[in-house]
């Protein structure tokens, strides 16, 4: 039945098997853990806390007693006020031990021996109040009398009442102890069975699975072993029954092997026929070597050639180059000039502009100097005109005698200053005739400077378009130049190039030879091989 099972779902079974296991016994422990956690629990949360209420209680009371003999013996109403407040304080600390209590406990018998001792505590409190009321008065054989008749029989009921109380708390603690061990016992012990019961159960699931497992791996080994030593002949004592995978892999290894079997018949078969195309292999290599080393001489011749032309085109390219850059060089020469030129012409109309209008300040200046000789004639006149006023005066001061002496001294001065303004008139005269006749020369100059600098301009104007000619042919030269020298470096890059390309095909054609002879080598080896082959396949068992 396991034979048609995968071993993954085997193993699956197995695990899955152990996993049940393991998880019901985990289960029935952790039930088990549950219930003395809840014990523990029970004794710790619950009967612990009751039964130290209870203690409180039980000493409360005994101080209590104690307290209320020593009040009674003590005569200092400081110290028995003293101790009733003690007494007060520890009667209300019952009380709220007795309401926890209450509040905390569920069971009937609890809450029916809680109720007793509620029952017993009330006489206590009128009694208590009697006493205080005697402590105070100093009445010491009353309240010695109360406490003996009345006080001690309803304290020692209600002492046994909470004595009865803590009686009961222990019973339970002890019983939930004793069920705790035992089930801490039973839970070992089922702890134990069950982990002896999985692993025998294991054990058998292991066994029956590894049996199944191990009887077709074995099939398997044994025909793995039969390729190995070479038997590829069909054997029917292993059948195939199962659809797991060590029964699949010992189909896979039948199959294979009646793979090989096949293989290793038709690789005999074409081991002949390949040593047979080997051999003539071989044979059409060597012709092919023959007929690769003529090709290699004659591309060698070729690319010697190929390379003097190269180098011939290289140097009428370097030639070009330089004939392109002196061509460059006088186009840039005549652009230079031409620009010398056109700022000469641009200069000289500047000149011829200033000359002409320093010819017409001149002719401003003529007409200026001939007003000013104008002004001269007429202080001339005027300097005659006074001479002849002051020889007038001199002659009629004369005439006058001792009388006009001062005014024939005024009319001489007179005299000498028209004189002196003569002269000067005279010498303005003839320095403005001096001046107008330089003004005229110069004019003239100046008219001769224009007509001078206007024919400059005009051949700076014609050099300059002569010049802007010869930059445009050297333009055009060191154009055409370019143009020669870039298609002779392109021709010297493509007899390079065409040169390394016959170098690589001699190279080639040499490593053609080459491979040739080292495949007629390897067709040796190949027909060699198989044989070897050939031989090697013998060893199957077909």
């Amino acid at each position: 039945m396991l034979s048609h099972i995968t071993t993954r779902t085997k193993l699956f079974i197995l695990s899955g098997t152990l996993l049940l296991l393991m998880a019901l016994q985990i289960g029935f422990a952790l039930f088990e853990l549950n219930q003395t956690g809840d014990n523990l629990d029970s004794l710790i949360t619950d009967r612990q806390p009751k039964i130290e209420q209870q203690h409180g209680i039980i000493e409360n009371s005994l101080l209590i007693g104690m307290l209320l003999r020593e009040a009674v013996m003590d005569q200092n109403n400081a110290e028995i006020d003293s101790n009733i407040r003690k007494i007060d304080e520890l009667r209300a600390d019952s009380s709220k031990r007795l309401e926890y209590l209450n509040e905390h406990t569920s069971s009937a018998e609890s809450k029916q021996i809680l109720a007793d001792i509620n029952a017993t505590r009330v006489p206590l409190g009128p009694l208590y109040e009697k006493l205080y009321g005697m402590l105070r008065a100093n009445q010491d054989l009353e309240a010695t009398a109360l406490l003996r008749d009345e006080y001690d029989p309803a304290y020692k009921n209600f002492l046994a009442k909470v004595e009865a109380m803590m009686a009961s708390q222990k019973n339970k603690m002890q019983k939930t102890s004793k069920e705790t061990q035992e089930n801490f016992s039973y839970t070992r012990s089922l702890m134990i069975v069950s982990g002896l019961l999985a692993t025998v159960l294991g054990l058998i699931a292991a066994i029956w699975i590894a049996r199944s497992i191990s009887h077709p791996l074995s099939n398997a080994l044994r025909e793995a072993e039969r390729i190995a030593q070479g038997d590829l002949r069909a054997n029917n004592d292993m059948p195939v029954t199962g659809s797991d995978e060590p029964s699949r892999l010992l189909l896979a290894l039948q199959q294979m092997r009646a793979s090989l079997h096949d293989m290793t018949k038709l690789i005999q078969q074409n081991a002949i026929e390949v040593g047979r195309a080997a051999q003539g292999l071989a044979e059409s290599a060597q012709e092919v070597a023959h007929s690769a080393q003529n090709q290699s001489a004659a591309t060698s011749g070729a690319a010697a050639t190929l390379e003097e032309l190269t180098v011939s085109i290289h140097h009428v390219a370097d030639n070009a180059e330089d004939a392109a850059q002196q061509a460059r060089t006088a186009g840039q020469t005549a652009k230079m000039g031409g620009t010398f030129v056109v700022t000469s012409a641009e200069q000289m109309t500047a000149v011829g502009e200033h000359v002409s209008q320093s010819a017409t300040k001149m002719s401003d200046l003529e007409r200026d100097v001939s007003e000013i000789g104008k002004m001269a004639s007429i202080i001339r006149d005027v300097a005659d005109q006074t001479n002849l006023l002051a020889l007038n005066a001199a002659i009629e001061a004369a005439r006058a005698g001792e009388t006009g002496r001062g005014f024939a001294v005024v009319a001489d001065e007179v005299r000498k200053l028209a004189e002196r303004t003569t002269r000067s008139a005279h010498e303005i005269s003839t320095m403005i005739s001096r001046i107008q006749q330089g003004s005229s020369s110069v004019n003239q100059y100046m008219a001769d400077s224009v007509s001078s600098v206007q024919e400059a301009t005009l051949s700076s104007g014609s050099a300059a378009l002569a010049i802007n000619d010869i930059e445009q042919n050297a333009n055009a030269v060191v154009s055409s130049i370019s143009n020669i020298s870039d298609s002779l470096k392109e021709q010297k890059l493509a007899g390079q190039d065409l040169a390394a390309r016959m170098e690589k095909v001699s190279q080639m054609a040499e490593e053609n030879g080459d491979t040739v002879l080292h495949l007629a080598s390897t067709a040796n080896q190949l027909s060699s091989l198989a044989e070897q082959l050939q031989s090697a396949v013998n060893r199957f068992r077909i």
